[in-house]
C-alpha cells in the first residue's frame, strides 16, 4: 500500500489511512494519527490524552471523518493486547460521541 503524505479530503470528508505495518507500537500510532489529524501541541502521547482528543476534534473543519486501518492484524503488534483493546475502545467511543466519525478496520 502506498503511504499517504497527508489525509485525503474530498466532498467535505477527511479520509485517514493508518497502515498497521507502520504502527507496531503506540508511539508509532500516536505519531501517525497525530500528524494526519493535526493534533494540538498539548497532545501528551498517552491513552488519556488520545481519548480526550478523539472525543473533541473541534479543530477539524470537515463534517465527516473516515479512518481506515489496513493490515489491522499487524496494528500495535508489539504492544500488549490490552493496549490494542484500549485503542479500539477509544475509537468506538469516539464514534458514539461524534456522529461525524466512521472507522473501518481492513485486513489485507
Amino acid at each position: 500500500m502506498t503511504k499517504l503524505d497527508r489525509p485525503i479530503i474530498t466532498d467535505e470528508t477527511l479520509f485517514l489511512i493508518i497502515d498497521g505495518k507502520d504502527c507496531p507500537t503506540l508511539k508509532n500510532f500516536y505519531e501517525n494519527i497525530g500528524e494526519q489529524l493535526q493534533f494540538p501541541d498539548y497532545f501528551a502521547f498517552n491513552l488519556d490524552s488520545f481519548d480526550e482528543l478523539m472525543n473533541d476534534l473541534s479543530w477539524i473543519d470537515e463534517p465527516q471523518i473516515i479512518l481506515l486501518i489496513v493490515n489491522f492484524e499487524l496494528f500495535l503488534g508489539q504492544e500488549e493486547k490490552e493496549k490494542l483493546k484500549a485503542i479500539t475502545q477509544i475509537l468506538d467511543n469516539a464514534i458514539l460521541e461524534n456522529d461525524f466519525i466512521h472507522f473501518e478496520w481492513f485486513y489485507k
